[in-house]
C-alpha cells in the first residue's frame, strides 16, 4: 500500500557537510541580503543584538539581565531585580492585601514561610 510519501525524492543530506557553506557563519549568510530573514538567537546574544539595543529591549537590574516591561500608554519601571523565594513573606501578604491576622494564620500552619524558615517579623 502507498504511503502519503510515496513518489517523493528524498534530499540526500550526507553532502552537506562540504563545500562552502558549513564553514559560513550566520553574519555571512544574512547580512546585506535582501531576504526577509532574521537570526535565531542564543539568549546570550539576545541583548547585544543592535535591533534590541535601539529598543531597549532588555535592562539589568541589580546585576540581572531581564526584559524591559514595555506598554503602549502606561510608564514603566522596574523597582528591584527578582529576590529569593521566602524573603518578606509577611511584606508579600500585606502587598497582596491580607490581612495581619490572616498573615499570621498562614505563618503559623506553614502555607507560607521565610527562607530562613521563621516568619518575618510583621
Amino acid at each position: 500500500m502507498a504511503g502519503p510519501l510515496t513518489g517523493l525524492r528524498v534530499i540526500e543530506l550526507a553532502g552537506i557537510g562540504s563545500g562552502p557553506f558549513p564553514a559560513m557563519v550566520r553574519a555571512d549568510l544574512l547580512e546585506g541580503s535582501d531576504a526577509c530573514s532574521a537570526p535565531v538567537l542564543s539568549l546570550d546574544e539576545t541583548h547585544r543584538h543592535p535591533h534590541n539595543g535601539e529598543r531597549r529591549t532588555f535592562t539589568e537590574v541589580d546585576g540581572v539581565l531581564q526584559p524591559a516591561p514595555r506598554f503602549s500608554r502606561t510608564p514603566a519601571a522596574i523597582e528591584h531585580g527578582p529576590v529569593p523565594p521566602g524573603r518578606d513573606p509577611v511584606d508579600v501578604l500585606t502587598a497582596w492585601r491580607f490581612s495581619d491576622d490572616e498573615s499570621d494564620a498562614l505563618l503559623a500552619c506553614g502555607t507560607v514561610a521565610a527562607a530562613t524558615g521563621e516568619a518575618s517579623p510583621g
